[in-house]
């Protein structure tokens, strides 16, 4: 009965991780453009450091497979919330709070977007180089920090996309004609 038990807390702790990757790599897509578009490049690339440092500590695991269980999952987690923010024109809706008259330009399509998105995905990648290469030389443990930090940053997150979904501005009232390209 305990094993059972063990065993479906620790298919919610893969389900918890799961999420938590998923918010962490997507939402970095769009803040980081913001930032990007707002603060410059520099600034947008350490967003996305700090995302993938997150997603490293959300991957942490006792063995191989449940790491890989963890990044399957997050898979069809991450395209539920990429529909929410391709959805709610999230990153248009942020550009016109933060200069209002920016118009409906969307940074969606280009280069600059193909390689913050090709950063994004390796730095993601390097720390599940890391993780991986750091769970081989018996370096676990941790898990309450890591669950503390992790789950912590992600209601952050959450909370942050909530409350600036309270005070963007509606996609119809942004001037279609500004902004164009």
């Amino acid at each position: 009965m305990k094993e059972k038990t063990m065993k479906k807390n620790e298919m919610s702790s893969v389900f918890i991780s799961a999420a938590e990757m998923a918010v962490f790599f997507i939402s970095s897509i769009f803040f980081s453009r913001i930032i990007d578009e707002t603060a410059g490049f520099i600034p947008a690339v350490i967003c996305q450091i700090f995302a993938a440092v997150l997603f490293g500590f959300a991957l942490m695991s006792r063995t191989d497979k449940i790491m890989l269980i963890k990044l399957g999952v997050s898979l069809p987690i991450s395209l539920l919330i990429l529909r929410f923010f391709l959805k709610t024109r999230f990153s248009i809706r942020a550009l016109n709070w933060l200069y209002p008259g920016h118009g409906i330009y969307s940074f969606y399509n280009g280069p600059r977007s193909a390689v913050m998105s090709v950063i994004l995905t390796a730095l993601c990648a390097l720390s599940f180089a890391i993780v991986l290469n750091m769970r081989k030389k018996g370096n676990e443990g941790h898990e309450k920090t890591k669950f503390i930090v992790t789950t912590v940053s992600a209601v952050l997150i959450v909370a942050a996309v909530i409350v600036f979904e309270l005070l963007l501005p509606s996609y119809a009232s942004i001037p279609k004609d500004v902004g164009i390209v």
